[in-house]
């Protein structure tokens, strides 16, 4: 409920004199509305397009308001234990592969229904965690849970599929760690009906082998696998990008290995598919979290900084990004790096953005071709771990011009452009989030009569403030309205009809001020023409009840 009170969408209620009060131009281009008309007729063509609280509407949807389209999502559960440790998914079919840390592996069909189905993969990801966990123990137990898969790929082929997977793996007798590419060929059919083949080929291992420093606590120790980047994105039929993190080889708690241009630590590497080749292809990165090739061929990265510093990236053959010579965040005990271009990026790759604070980028996409979201077409679409929230990034001639949060109320592991045109989220624990912009020919009306005035009162809000103590808008204050005194604040400049006014707003006031400003209080300020549906104002009244 909480969730669907902060909904709002594109329907104007109530307007103060003046120009420009707030966007009518985007109205009247979408819409065709025209200012001060019959807006009611507006407003109830909207709310028949909500289904959240709606007549015979899924339980398991919502609305969330964003610069250009209401959006309803809708959250699919694929496991009723909530354990934070799902990590990717990939395309399979009509539906989609997921991965678990530890290897585990499931199909779903992407469907919009609360709970989905997911069939069980025989094989598994070919981390050996268990001998990882074995040998060591005795430390602390973060290091195992973040030993294990990063990513998945699939490539379709005539013949069959291809499962690539980037993951942890542990070399027992020499006692250290890599980050592998493995692959398994096996048939379509096999692998969405849960008997696959178990026939997994190591394609391409990190170099150096990476010893645990028993000396060192976690920062360095313990989270190391947590770094370890590990996303995977076709550059050509036959060649991809894996993104390696620094593992915390940063040159405080070990080597300066990103800078090191025979490491593969702290790097993008190119993969040859058929030749098993391989070579650094960008250096200088700390944790990259995202990668994505658009249809141009540019390659779009996220990456987490330290305390602040997350960076949006174009990643370029031979560029060097700096870390951990540079960076736009902090160590984590709330100091500066030891390094002399802190805080910029002199002699480096400059990142396309940078979020202060961080919000734990996860994995980035492009909308390309078919979408449900035609206004964000070329946009890239960001998700956060401990921001939850994905965000909206528009970049034009290589230059980020804006940025919008959108709320989600989850940590986001992946996220995808469904065959349909909606945008695809895999949260932690495993749950798959579908958006959509609001249909306006879906059926439906809203039944609570407060989320219905949470609505209309959307665009009331572009003038009117409701929080207690908070001062005024372009109109006054509406906190605590009901039975407090017509033109009650010294510090707002009322209309004289209003101050001449000796009376209270009474639920009968306001619904008459609402039907026609006018009548009730001839030359007052308000251009609002007035609402002729009962259930519109007493929609309103009984959402300001409830503040």
């Amino acid at each position: 409920m909480t969730r669907l009170l902060t909904i709002c969408a594109g329907i104007v209620i109530l307007l103060s004199s003046g120009v420009a009060i707030f966007a009518a131009g985007g109205l009247v281009a979408k819409y065709g509305w025209q200012p001060y008309a019959s807006v009611h007729l507006f407003a109830d063509k909207q709310l028949r397009a909500i289904k959240a609280k709606v007549k015979g509407a899924p339980s398991n949807e919502s609305i969330v308001t964003t610069n250009l389209y209401p959006v309803r999502v809708s959250t699919s559960q694929t496991s009723l234990e909530k354990v934070g440790d799902h990590v990717a998914f990939a395309q399979l079919g009509s539906g989609y592969l997921v991965a678990k840390r530890g290897g585990e592996l499931f199909s779903v069909e992407h469907s919009l229904e609360p709970i989905l189905e997911r069939q069980a993969i025989e094989t598994r990801v070919p981390t050996n965690k268990e001998r990882f966990s074995g040998d060591n123990s005795e430390r602390d137990p973060l290091a195992v849970v973040q030993f294990g898969v990063k990513d998945i790929l699939i490539r379709e082929r005539p013949d069959g599929v291809d499962l690539y997977a980037s993951h942890s793996s542990w070399d027992a007798e020499r006692r250290c760690a890599t980050l592998r590419l493995s692959k398994l060929s096996t048939q379509m059919g096999k692998l969405r009906s849960g008997s696959a083949d178990t026939n997994w080929t190591t394609v391409f291992e990190t170099e150096p082998c990476l010893e645990l420093n028993e000396e060192l606590d976690g920062l360095g120790g313990d989270f190391t696998f947590l770094q370890a980047g590990g996303r995977l994105a076709f550059i050509s039929e036959n060649e991809l990008l894996l993104t390696v993190g620094d593992h915390y080889q940063d040159g405080l708690a070990g080597p300066d290995l990103p800078q090191d241009p025979e490491s593969h630590i702290g790097k993008t590497v190119w993969i040859d598919l058929e030749s098993g080749g391989s070579r650094v292809y960008s250096l200088g990165h700390r944790n990259p979290q995202g990668l994505y090739v658009d249809h141009e061929g540019t390659v779009w990265s996220t990456e987490h900084g330290p305390r602040g510093g997350d960076e949006l990236n174009i990643i370029v053959d031979g560029a060097n990004y700096g870390w951990p010579k540079v960076s736009y965040g902090l160590q984590y005990p709330g100091l500066s790096w030891p390094a002399p271009h802190w805080g910029n990026h002199d002699a480096f790759t400059l990142p396309l953005y940078a979020w202060v604070p961080s919000i734990a980028t996860c994995n980035v996409i492009r909308l390309e071709g078919f979408s449900k979201f035609p206004q964000w077409t070329g946009d890239l679409i960001v998700g956060t771990l401990a921001n939850r929230a994905v965000f909206r990034v528009r970049v034009r001639d290589n230059r980020v011009v804006l940025t919008e949060r959108i709320e989600i109320g989850n940590r986001i592991r992946d996220l995808d452009q469904a065959k349909d045109g909606s945008l695809l989220l895999l949260t932690d624990d495993g749950d798959l989030i579908t958006l959509r912009p609001l249909d306006s020919d879906d059926p439906g009306l809203i039944d609570d009569p407060v989320l219905r005035g949470q609505l209309l009162w959307a665009q009331c809000a572009q003038c009117h403030v409701l929080e207690h103590g908070s001062g005024h808008g372009k109109g006054p204050n509406l906190s605590g309205i009901l039975g407090s005194r017509v033109a009650r604040f010294d510090d707002f400049n009322y209309s004289s009809a209003l101050k001449s006014l000796d009376t209270r707003w009474t639920e009968e006031n306001l619904d008459a001020f609402l039907r026609s400003p006018q009548e009730f209080a001839p030359g007052n300020q308000m251009q609002f023409v007035g609402s002729q549906n009962p259930e519109d104002r007493a929609a309103i009244i009984a959402y300001l009840r409830s503040q």
